[in-house]
């Protein structure tokens, strides 16, 4: 079964609503501008009334996020062309609104929709098991290359499991001790990188991971990027373990359509669809 998702931001990371000194942000999309420091980043939209943003690659990214995060209200360029189905998370109607839109409004909206924490319950709503409780997330690209919508998944399953939820593959760059570089990292880290805990690292290592997955101790094993990587091969690896594939989630958040991955790969998406629960970000 096909669901849609749409990329998320860290719930702790989220800006206070404040007063505003502009009507509209110098960041423009398209033309260039310059900073090494996210907090700046930010808050050059947070004291903007209003803020430009449009359809990167895919029409879901990050910049609509951000600027709602930093509690600027976001205008987008044609949202009329925005599909059906994708970037579902989003209250259309306000892009509609335009200007007439208030930072109430979208505020509102965002911390119900569009954190890490709210897009994982949603998640968990969507595939309808309550009773899930231990969960094993895979994606063993995600160390070497922040894919956002992955890393905001596992980063809103861990808000909502704590250390019932197990990272096979740790991402230290998601705890606030994390000292190494980000520069080779997409969009350097901003906004996506040292917000969680040290103490919400995972506790068990590989061998004993393993070892729960085949006594089948886990209730649910996320996929967060299926196309990168090993994760189709780690798929079936746990298939071939007996694990139950009802119990398993897999999710893209490639910038291709879902029409376009069709086109690529249509037994495999048909196969993803038909056998697993797909989160799919861009569909049409």
């Amino acid at each position: 079964m096909i669901y849609p998702i749409s990329f998320s931001f860290p719930t702790d990371l989220a800006r206070p609503l404040t007063e505003k000194k502009k009507k509209y942000s110098k960041i423009i999309p398209g033309e260039p501008y310059s900073f090494t420091d996210p907090v700046k980043y930010l808050d050059e939209y947070a004291e903007s009334q209003y803020a430009i943003t449009t359809k990167k690659a895919g029409f879901d990214c990050m910049r609509h996020l951000e600027i709602l995060a930093a509690g600027s209200v976001p205008i987008f360029k044609d949202p009329e062309t925005i599909p059906e189905k994708t970037m579902t998370h989003y209250n259309k109607e306000l892009f509609l609104k335009g200007e007439a839109a208030t930072n109430e409004e979208w505020r509102e909206h965002f911390e119900k929709h569009l954190t890490t924490k709210a897009m994982a319950n949603y998640m968990m709503k969507t595939i309808g098991d309550p009773k899930v409780e231990r969960v094993l997330f895979i994606d063993d690209a995600l160390p070497g290359y922040i894919d956002y919508l992955s890393l905001f998944i596992a980063a809103g399953m861990k808000e909502i499991h704590g250390d019932k939820l197990d990272l096979l593959f740790e991402l230290p760059y998601l705890y606030t001790d994390f000292t190494g570089s980000l520069d080779h990292h997409h969009g350097k880290g901003f906004n996506c990188t040292k917000f969680l805990e040290p103490t919400m690292k995972t506790k068990r290592d590989r061998n004993e991971i393993a070892r729960c997955l085949y006594a089948r101790e886990y209730d649910l094993v996320i996929f967060g990027s299926i196309f990168r990587g090993n994760n189709l091969k780690h798929l079936q690896q746990i298939l071939n373990s007996g694990f139950d594939k009802e119990k398993i989630v897999v999710c893209t958040g490639e910038d291709l359509s879902l029409s376009q991955l069709r086109e690529k790969a249509d037994q495999l998406v048909k196969n993803l669809e038909d056998n697993f629960h797909f989160f799919v970000r861009e569909i049409y």
